[in-house]
């Protein structure tokens, strides 16, 4: 009895010491504003000298620690990206883990001939430095949004019948579209909609467009860093997750959870809003099909599930995941028997910004990248085919 009695003590107290320990290492404004970590860590991009494009993802753990993960050409392509910040070929990229950054001092050796050196400046200013084969390069943070966030379906043409079930616009109205699952339906970090609850309309096939936002939490790693999930009908999910940085694997944004890994790992830092556009097709029993963009970004075409996805159940609902991370929601609607061929891509992604492309006639055109067949637009960023979603666009060299 006395030994049962101080084991479960023991237990007692480590539990609470570590529950209290992550309760105040997750950060989510406008409650528990992020500390001078979260302003370091995100995306950079700029040119090593000679005019080569390079990005960056600073990906904070907390105590002023970070990996950083250099990708040539820039970072990952938006739709409609004002900061001009794409051309990485989702395939090349460069790491090195757990840097310290001592006042300005920022250095590491990576392999590929980079290596880094310093972060210097605030704010918008604040730059990365370091040298590609001896070529410095300076690379400017920048912060990029969705190019679907915000999307509403009022007064679209494509939009008839649409259900909007939450937006914290009308948030107090909108909870009465919710139910109890893990929680009762309820309001946080500034009138969103907290995990863990589902809807009470159902959705079977059908457009998706959801907001989401997970908190910063630099001290946690893999599945404990701002999980949730997305569950069309209950039983087949879309991952939530800080995976900011990540390889893109199949728990990660973007993925069928456990059951397809996304095309590419599409999402943004923590305490920025991601969204999914979904395409769903409902089949009998346990099968479903998902098209789905991550800002803006395709991640899965036509992806087959045959199986209820982990900790899903057989339902007809859309459930916002409980899985112990602060996570919150916002602007989600639908749009039901909705297919790829009645909602388009065209219709919910915008196109690639101005700056990248040219509305040209139909001629070719010599430049530096090589000589271009011009149609109705074209990319000068020098690769030879490119593929942005739905957007296809050739470079004959």
């Amino acid at each position: 009895m006395h030994l049962k009695f101080k084991i479960s003590s023991v237990l007692a107290f480590l539990f609470c010491g570590f529950y209290q320990a992550s309760a105040q290492d997750f950060y989510m404004p406008p409650d528990r504003p992020p500390p001078a970590d979260y302003d370091i860590q995100g995306e950079y991009v700029g040119t090593i000298t000679g005019g080569s494009k390079l990005g960056a993802w600073v990906i904070s753990h907390g105590s002023m620690r970070f990996d950083v993960v250099l990708l040539p050409g820039g970072l990952l392509e938006l739709p409609n990206d004002s900061a001009d910040g794409g051309g990485w070929n989702r395939t090349s990229r460069f790491t090195a883990n757990n840097i310290t950054l001592s006042g300005t001092a920022f250095t590491a050796t990576l392999s590929g001939g980079y290596a880094v050196q310093s972060i210097t400046g605030s704010g918008s200013d604040r730059v990365l430095n370091g040298t590609f084969n001896g070529q410095a390069f300076a690379l400017k943070h920048v912060l990029r949004k969705s190019p679907t966030q915000g999307l509403r379906p009022e007064g679209k043409s494509w939009s008839t019948g649409y259900a909007s079930w939450f937006d914290d616009k009308t948030a107090t109205a909108d909870l009465s579209k919710w139910k109890k699952r893990d929680d009762d339906p309820q309001l946080k970090y500034g009138n969103y909609l907290f995990r863990g609850c589902q809807s009470s309309g159902n959705i079977a096939t059908a457009y998706l467009h959801i907001e989401f936002k997970v908190p910063f939490v630099p001290g946690a790693s893999g599945q404990n860093r701002g999980n949730s999930g997305i569950y069309l009908r209950g039983m087949h999910e879309m991952q939530v997750l800080d995976s900011f940085g990540l390889t893109g694997a199949d728990n990660e944004v973007g993925a069928i959870y456990r059951v397809k890994a996304p095309i590419v790992n599409a999402c943004l830092p923590p305490l920025s809003w991601n969204t999914y556009d979904i395409w769903y097709t409902a089949g009998s029993g346990t099968n479903g099909t998902f098209t789905v963009y991550a800002n803006g970004v395709l991640v899965q075409d036509k992806s087959v599930v045959t199986v209820t996805t982990e900790a899903g159940f057989q339902g007809t609902t859309l459930y916002l995941q409980n899985h112990g991370n602060e996570v919150i929601f916002n602007n989600i609607w639908m749009i039901p028997n909705a297919t790829l061929a009645t909602v388009t891509p065209e219709n919910v992604i915008p196109p690639p910004p101005t700056s990248l492309f040219q509305q040209v006639p139909r001629v070719r055109k010599q430049t530096s990248y090589g000589l271009l067949e011009l149609g109705k637009s074209l990319d000068l960023l020098g690769r030879k085919t490119i593929k942005q979603g739905h957007h296809t666009l050739t470079i004959i060299p």
